[in-house]
């Protein structure tokens, strides 16, 4: 039924379980997992376009973010391996996140992702990259909450 199941990730407690729970499912049915990683441009998304005028500024957050996300599918492809489970890492930089999961869903069957579990204020401030995927996405997703 899923062969390849795709796993969005920001190595949050959140996304950490559920990337234990995607790993074991996609054991359980003998698929493969992507584990993705979209780094956002935090000065084009939450500033509307604003940045510091120093662009080597830009540009170090910018390596920063990209060392984390290696580091962070890095390690989700030990626990994989560790779990028997192959996978491979997608690490992106698209605008936004939700752009970056709605492009690469198209060519998984499956989408494993945790929540926050924000409310209130805090959901609305910040949004919720999860919300937007169930309702948005053609493909079948498993949300898995951080207490699972």
């Amino acid at each position: 039924m899923y062969k390849n199941i795709l796993i969005p990730t920001d190595g949050s407690d959140a996304s950490q379980t559920a990337l234990q729970q995607g790993l074991e499912l996609a054991k359980q049915l003998g698929a493969s997992v992507t584990v993705l990683f979209a780094i956002e441009n935090p000065f084009l998304s939450t500033w509307g376009g604003f940045a510091p005028s120093d662009a080597g500024t830009v540009g170090s957050i910018m390596d920063d973010l990209r060392a984390l996300g290696h580091r962070t599918l890095d390690a989700a492809l030990e626990t994989a391996r560790g779990a028997g489970v192959t996978a491979q890492k997608l690490l992106t930089e698209d605008l936004r996140v939700t752009d970056a999961i709605m492009e690469a869903c198209k060519t998984h069957d499956l989408i494993v992702m945790g929540t926050h579990g924000r409310g209130g204020l805090e959901r609305v401030l910040l949004g919720s990259v999860t919300e937007f995927v169930i309702r948005h996405a053609g493909t079948p997703t498993l949300v898995v909450h951080p207490h699972a």
